[in-house]
């Protein structure tokens, strides 16, 4: 969350311009490389440091993209309930993604 005030002019104006799924894809590919990043762990801590700086910069994408894809296809009535079923629906994916990988790696 300290990244997101920084990145979030630059990430609506990807959002404006381009497709949403432009700014998704873009999320994945950080998510993917911080996660490359943070397999190092054995080798230095900082590796775990840099890839989690790297997933914080792609989940700027998802945290803006929900209000954006609401409000171009849902009607003024719906989109503050899309909105926040879209936003609760990246946190309990990312809780679960917590809970589940240490059973995982077991």
């Amino acid at each position: 969350m300290l990244i997101h005030p920084f990145t979030n002019l630059p990430i609506n104006y990807i959002l404006d311009n381009y497709t949403l799924k432009i700014g998704i894809s873009i999320n994945c590919i950080f998510v993917c490389i911080g996660l490359v990043f943070r397999l190092l762990v054995l080798e230095n801590f900082i590796w775990v440091i840099i890839g989690n700086i790297i997933v914080a910069l792609g989940n700027g994408f998802m945290i803006i993209c929900p209000a954006k894809y609401s409000s171009i296809w849902y009607r003024n009535s719906n989109k503050i309930l899309i909105t926040s079923l879209l936003i609760f629906a990246h946190g309990i994916s990312t809780a679960i993604g917590s809970f589940i990988s240490p059973y995982i790696v077991k």
